[in-house]
């Protein structure tokens, strides 16, 4: 603001005056009773616990009394159950869902209704996030996985492709007991693509590790690390382990592969290498992390270097904490660095996480032959008939096949009873979380006549503690909807491979992971908002 002082002090002089007028009587009273009595919309809310089934009419209604008696004008029943404190915490007698815990629930609205305290339901059981036993694993967070196999063409192709490993549910929090039935199969993968590409010159001529000497000063059991085996491992960190690799220099290698057995963690892996065993440069400096959430965190760590004809490659091995690594190998193949994270298959360990968390700095060239041409993948998912085998005239050349598909995540509703455990709905799929909220919220409505929960006024989704997932139904028609071209050609990029080149490698996943996030922002909580909306309720959230 541009005042003179004068101006600026008419300006002073004129407030001045105003305050000193004398307010009328009526608007006296008016400001005087709307702050000793404020409007019921300025009440403030409170979350509802309804801890280890312990639930009771009587209860119910003591504590929307006490509510309303101190000017609590909302409650958000949230249906918990604490493992950890179970010996504190006795378990009630009325489990989630049942006969008793329907009419409790109905009775907390009549009563609210009553008491003149508004109600809000916790979308599902536990407090993060959308899940319940309803939710089928077809309905689930699900992310994208990979078989490869490897095919000489020439000929006619007939043979079963392996589909990718399925893993167990994980147990949230490690309290958690598991259930009978808490195992996915073959039966849960759900098929997306078939594709090949031919197998990267470097690959078919790859360093034999068998042939690699390697020696450490203070890892004594470093063949571990040779084996071939996940029942073996050394152990990294914290402090810096030194192993030094002795290579014959007639082939040119330029990536490390790391095989972790933990996560939770920062690893820093520095690469140098020397001709004379005495003088070592440094080819690459890779500082990664592997969080605790994400059904890809204990992939192989992969870092990528200039190509070397060095003789001796020394590793240097640091990490925030002691870590298993059960396989170490040196490669010719051209791999994509914190390929895990840029596909959204792990978070950062911190709650609070830096703001270059997801950033990375760009990797040297990969070496002529060793990269996928995206031109080149063919898409052979209609060769493939559903018991997974395919029947193709592959042409001449080796041919790298990858069978792709979603697996369920497993993660689960949580902290949340035996009962009312269960799989956490897919976040990027309006349908099935409609089909969420009609498996609690929507039987609240079915089962409660409109003139008996007058005072259900919220849905709540509470804090996101369920990790990240990266795929949904559709999403390659989305993909190329969205971007303007189809991501079957890059799949291999999943698996660490390099499309292209390293940069049009990662502006791939980029696209990719930005449409998850929209897909997270308009589908799930856009899509809640939206059915929640239509039963006349309001979506209250955290912001995320």
């Amino acid at each position: 603001l541009k005042l003179s002082a004068m101006n600026l002090r008419q300006n002073l002089s004129l407030f001045a005056v105003m305050l000193a007028l004398p307010l009328a009587a009526t608007e006296l009273s008016t400001l005087r009773s709307s702050f000793d009595k404020p409007s019921p919309e300025t009440r403030p809310g409170c979350y509802w616990y309804w801890i280890n089934d312990n639930i009771s009419k009587e209860g119910i209604t003591k504590d929307l009394e006490a509510m309303a008696r101190v000017g609590i004008g909302r409650a958000y029943i949230g249906h918990i159950y604490n493992h950890a404190a179970a010996g504190d915490t006795p378990v009630g007698k009325v489990p989630f869902m049942s006969a008793a815990w329907w009419e409790a629930m109905q009775w907390a609205v009549k009563e609210g209704e009553r008491c003149g305290v508004e109600i809000g339901f916790f979308n599902s059981p536990g407090w993060s996030q959308s899940g319940g036993p309803w939710v089928k694993p077809s309905q689930s967070m699900r992310y994208l996985a990979a078989s490869e196999t490897l095919i000489e063409g020439g000929r006619r192709v007939d043979q079963k492709l392996l589909v990718p490993e399925i893993k167990t549910y994980p147990v949230y929090g490690g309290s958690k007991p598991k259930k009978d039935g808490d195992n996915f199969t073959e039966m849960d993968f759900q098929d997306v693509r078939v594709v090949a590409f031919r197998q990267p010159e470097t690959e078919a001529a790859d360093l034999d590790m068998a042939q690699v000497k390697i020696s450490s000063p203070k890892l004594k059991a470093i063949g571990n690390l040779l084996d071939n085996s996940a029942e073996t491992s050394v152990q990294i960190g914290p402090a810096p382990q030194v192993i030094d690799c002795v290579l014959d220099g007639k082939l040119a290698v330029q990536s490390l592969r790391l095989h972790p057995a933990g996560f939770g963690y920062t690893l820093t892996s520095v690469v140098a290498g020397s001709d004379d065993g005495t003088t070592f440069r440094e080819l690459a400096r890779h500082v990664e992390e592997r969080g605790h959430q994400g059904p890809r965190n204990t992939d192989p760590i992969l870092v990528p270097f200039p190509e070397t004809r060095a003789k001796q490659l020394r590793v240097t091995l640091s990490a925030s904490k002691p870590v298993a690594f059960s396989e170490l190998a040196l490669s010719r193949r051209a791999v994509l660095g914190h390929y895990v994270r840029r596909q959204l298959g792990e978070t950062s360990p911190s709650v609070r996480p830096p703001w270059d968390a997801y950033v990375w700095s760009g990797q040297s060239a990969a070496s002529k032959g060793s990269v996928v041409n995206s031109m080149e993948v063919v898409d052979l998912s209609a060769k493939m008939d559903a018991a997974g085998r395919l029947v193709w005239d592959a042409p001449p050349g080796r041919w790298v096949v990858m069978r792709t598909g979603m697996i369920p995540i497993g993660t689960q509703c949580a902290p949340s009873s035996p009962e009312s455990r269960g799989l956490e709905v897919d976040k990027m799929n309006r349908g099935h979380v409609r089909s969420l909220f009609d498996g609690m919220v929507g039987e609240f409505l079915r089962r409660t006549p409109a003139s008996e929960r007058r005072a259900l006024k919220y849905v709540i989704a509470d804090s996101y503690e369920t990790g990240p997932q990266n795929w949904t139904d559709g999403l390659v028609e989305k993909f190329q909807q969205r971007f303007g071209y189809s991501p079957v050609r890059f799949l291999p990029c999943l698996d660490g491979r390099v499309v292209d080149s390293p940069e049009v490698s990662a502006r791939f996943l980029w696209d990719w992971r930005r449409l998850v996030a929209e897909g997270i922002a308009y589908d799930y909580v856009g899509g809640l908002r939206e059915v929640v909306n239509e039963n006349g309720l309001t979506l209250w959230l955290e912001n995320y």
